[in-house]
């Protein structure tokens, strides 16, 4: 199912230690709402900005698995509010730069550099 323009539902979903413990990864309609409006008003605006693709690396937690990889009890990966991503061609830094840039203008509440 296709979230806007550049991105679909199954890559916010994506999980390779959900597969690997086969925790159901099926979002209730409410999160699918929030991860549609994380991907039109928030994804989109940045990848037209940077001019490149960006790669969920983690998107939707359900509870068990927020709890199995040690997630913060309060994620907004929960609920659908929050991506770890990295941008294609653009360093860890540049991409964070980037973003943080566009924090003034789109609904991000703050951007973490991990690793």
């Amino acid at each position: 199912m296709k979230l806007s323009a550049h991105f679909a539902l199954d890559e916010l979903l994506r999980s390779e230690y959900a597969a690997r413990n086969s925790i159901d990864m099926t979002p209730p309609k409410e999160v699918v709402e929030n991860l549609s409006r994380l991907a039109n008003d928030v994804l989109e605006p940045i990848r037209l900005k940077i001019k490149t693709a960006i790669f969920i690396t983690s998107g939707y937690r359900p509870l068990t698995l927020n709890a199995a990889i040690g997630g913060a009890l309060n994620s907004a990966h929960t609920k659908g509010l929050a991506v770890d991503c990295r941008a294609v061609g653009l360093s860890l830094e540049e991409f964070g730069r980037q973003v943080r840039a566009l924090v003034p203008v789109l609904p991000i509440a703050k951007v973490i550099l991990e690793f």
